[in-house]
């Protein structure tokens, strides 16, 4: 009696608590794989597609700053040749004062 009442907890434990079949099936693996695949080279283009779009947007921030400091350059040029033409006006005023005495 023992024996039987421990076969049939056995067994309706084991069909209590099996896992149910899932849903869905993929029979053939390759079917799996190609769409694993599929999704992967789909992440990978997403990846690189948002890859470049940084690599453009550094690119417009680095020539933005190039301009900026050549133009920076570009003012600090005409500022010091304006004064060595100041200072060249100056020096010819003095040597012609020096001269007229």
């Amino acid at each position: 009696m023992r024996k039987l009442l421990l076969i049939l907890t056995l067994l309706i434990s084991s069909v209590t608590f099996s896992q149910d079949t899932p849903a869905v099936r993929f029979e053939d693996t390759t079917a799996l794989k190609r769409s694993l695949d599929d999704a992967q080279h789909f992440l990978d283009s997403m990846k690189h597609a948002e890859a470049s779009r940084e690599a453009a947007q550094g690119l417009q921030n680095l020539l933005r700053y190039q301009d900026e400091q050549n133009a920076k350059k570009k003012k600090q040029a005409f500022l010091y040749l304006g004064l060595g033409i100041f200072f060249l006006v100056v020096l010819i005023v003095g040597l012609r004062r020096r001269r007229k005495k």
